[in-house]
């Protein structure tokens, strides 16, 4: 939208990163098992060693296999000499999935376009079977499934890993695990494993979703699934709650507040009002059972707690609020005097503005500690993908209204100093990403109708009156020095949200919409 503004053109194909171009497997896609492949599987306390990792690094939030079936089936490979060649069977297979993962989570880097371990993951993908034999035995094929979209997905294959997401969706429909299960006379460890596979799959599915900008395919009424038990672990039963609770407001934000054709719904503020009153109905219990240390706490930062919030922020906060400063952005590009009433009035475009831009804020502080902790995820993609959304939105900010972020300096130098410390690890989106970032603020500082420009000057006298428009007040100046660990940690607990924030913000919003939002056609909206 930027560009096609100041040139008349559309952006040049070459700024735009394509999906499933990042990475490069060393394969073809063809399943010829019968080429010879130079694959040197790790000892066995090796790989226990990567397999703790995976267990690590996604055993908390995803059911990556079931360890009381998996390991047995490691120790018979392991009992006689591991020939490749007998090794056919779908535990092999996701066996050599769980590898891929392990090896790259340990060695935290790649080597150029080819992710460290990829040949585990390629030789698996020449040996898993046609769908059509996967039923034999749906629930290792759903967990392996679920393990091969979220590889793909970390490599940016978002497209395939959506495809491959919705073949385990309907292998679990199919197998009834959407259900309760247990009047159908099945064994009880039978069922939580089947509990356990659902429940990722259904994570999946809602955050690739949102990822792909597609419509959901099982609704929430259709499921009665309880939750699996965790004997002995209720913190990681607890962890799973709140990101079904929060996957499950991904699926209301994407079937309310999103509309059809990529436009705003005309109920798109009493959507927004019944989205947020769902966020506040987690948020006690997210902040209760998974909060960041508080400021000045010599604690570290849990990489769970961490996950959950972050979630929080950019999957529903910032999901539920962008659509209106996509289109208010939009908007200001022909008529930025428009915008500006829109936004100094008191009323809910500015509560709903200031709301995205403190989550953003919020997100920004959140990986800047888990950067000064070394804990950034250099494979997974969760932290690239919300360093990415919370930057678009601070980007966008002041050039829909001078007065919503009084600058930008600080968080932006946080963003890409945490996609620089990402790219240094060897996750390749985090340096595509920086990059298209600093596209769209170099080709953003160039937009003559900008309305940073039409009111620098009028508002130069005015700062210190504005600057407590934000519920943080953390606009900063150029001047703050970003690596203050004091700077993060009070903006982590300035930004967050409690329930009766979240409530109060619900209950101040105007039900009837926004009237240029009801005149005319509905109005157009992006969820990129």
């Amino acid at each position: 939208m930027a560009h096609e503004q100041l040139t008349d053109q559309p952006a040049p194909a070459q700024s735009t990163i394509f999906d499933g171009t990042m990475y490069d497997l060393g394969w073809d896609g063809q399943r010829d098992v019968a080429a010879p492949d130079n694959l040197v599987l790790p000892s066995v306390d090796y790989a226990i060693y990567l397999i703790n990792a995976v267990k690590f690094h996604c055993g908390q939030m995803f059911h990556m296999f079931d360890e009381a079936t998996f390991m047995p089936q490691f120790t018979d490979f392991h009992g006689a000499n591991p020939d490749l060649t007998k090794s056919r069977g779908l535990w092999f297979v996701h066996f050599l999935i769980i590898l891929a993962f392990g090896k790259v989570f340990v060695a935290r880097r790649n080597d150029g376009r080819t992710p460290l371990g990829g040949e585990y993951f390629v030789h698996a993908m020449k040996l898993m079977p046609d769908i059509t034999f996967l039923y034999t035995q749906p629930v290792q094929a759903v967990e392996v499934l679920c393990c091969k979209a979220l590889y793909l997905h970390c490599l940016d294959f978002r497209s395939a890993a959506h495809n491959v997401i919705g073949q385990a969706l309907r292998i679990a429909l199919e197998e009834g695990m959407h259900t309760n299960m247990q009047a159908q006379g099945l064994d009880e460890e039978y069922i939580q494993r089947c509990r356990n596979a659902w429940w990722t799959v259904y994570i999946l599915d809602r955050q690739m979703s949102s990822t792909m900008g597609v419509p959901l395919a099982i609704r929430d009424e259709d499921i009665s699934a309880p939750l699996p038990t965790f004997s002995g672990s209720p913190q990681k039963g607890l962890a799973l709650e709140l990101n079904v609770k929060l996957s499950r407001i991904i699926s209301q934000i994407l079937n309310t507040v999103y509309g059809m054709e990529g436009r705003l719904y005309r109920k798109f503020i009493s959507s927004t009002n019944a989205a947020l009153k769902a966020i506040a109905g987690v948020t006690d219990q997210l902040n209760r059972s998974f909060d960041l240390p508080s400021n000045g706490s010599a604690a570290g930062i849990s990489r769970v707690s961490a996950h959950l919030q972050l979630l929080h922020h950019q999957q529903c906060v910032v999901l539920a609020t962008r659509p209106l400063l996509f289109s208010l952005f939009k908007k200001g590009l022909d008529k930025p005097g428009d915008v500006h009433s829109l936004v100094t009035s008191p009323g809910s475009v500015r509560t709903l503005l200031q709301m995205c831009i403190e989550s953003s804020q919020h997100i920004i502080a959140v990986l800047e500690k888990l950067k000064e902790q070394n804990l950034l995820e250099s494979f997974l993609p969760f932290d690239s993908e919300a360093v990415f959304a919370a930057s678009m939105a601070l980007l966008l900010a002041p050039y829909v209204n001078r007065e919503l972020l009084a600058t930008q300096f600080p968080w932006l130098g946080m963003a890409y100093s945490i996609l620089d410390e990402l790219t240094i690890q060897g996750h390749i989106q985090a340096a595509a990403r920086k990059t298209e970032l600093q596209q769209l603020q170099q080709v953003l500082i160039q937009l003559p109708t900008r309305e940073v420009n039409a009111l620098e000057h009028r508002h130069e006298g005015e700062a210190g009156q504005h600057e407590d428009l934000s519920m943080a007040n953390l606009g900063g100046s150029e001047g703050i020095d970003m690596s203050n660990s004091d700077f993060v940690d009070d903006a982590i607990w300035r930004t967050a949200f409690t329930a009766d924030q979240l409530m109060a913000v619900a209950n101040t919003l105007d039900l009837d919409g926004i009237e240029w939002m009801t005149t005319g056609s509905e109005t157009e909206m992006y969820s990129i």
